[in-house]
């Protein structure tokens, strides 16, 4: 679940984020799948990682 506040700042969210810091259990309650194994699979994923241009595009 997300919550947004719309107080005139750009942000996102990236979906590296999503599936490092969200409980594996979150993901197998909503998609039926093994905590451990989705822990294991994601363990890789230590930053954030963005897909877009140059830092310097970004305000």
């Amino acid at each position: 679940m997300l919550v947004l506040f719309n107080d005139g700042k750009i942000e996102s969210v990236e979906g590296s984020d999503v599936l490092r810091l969200t409980p594996p259990e979150v993901f197998q309650q909503a998609y039926d799948i093994h905590a451990r194994q989705f822990a294991k699979d994601v363990a890789s994923i230590t930053e954030t990682l963005t897909i877009g241009p140059p830092s310097r595009h970004q305000r």
